[in-house]
């Protein structure tokens, strides 16, 4: 309805749905480009152009270079501080000293 230059009977009908007025909204631009078409022919190729605009704009966005923080793995963690599990997953966290010392002592060796 939009198309044939009726909004307000398309307003009417697509007031029926939840999502009516956000999508005559989202699809004015494409509405009033089809609208202006003389015929089937000049509307396919009205969408096949705006179709190739949509992808080219997506394609730079997708190649924009993001700027994000590093990482993990492009930090170099030179702390003392060792990552350990317990047995529910749980992080423990244990200085190198404390951490070869457990071993240590699970293993009944000395350093």
């Amino acid at each position: 309805l939009s198309i044939c230059g009726k909004p307000e009977a398309a307003k009417a009908v697509m007031n029926e749905f939840s999502y009516g007025e956000e999508f005559l909204s989202l699809n004015s631009q494409v509405f009033e480009m089809y609208a202006g078409c003389k015929d089937a022919e000049e509307v396919v190729q009205k969408q096949n152009e705006w179709l190739e605009e949509q992808n080219r704009q997506a394609a730079a966005a997708h190649d924009a270079a993001v700027d994000l923080p590093p990482s993990d793995d492009e930090y170099d963690y030179e702390s003392e501080e060792e990552m350990l599990l317990d047995s529910f997953g749980n992080f423990i966290i244990k200085d190198k000293e404390e951490a070869k010392e457990g071993t240590e002592a699970d293993t009944g060796t000395e350093a």
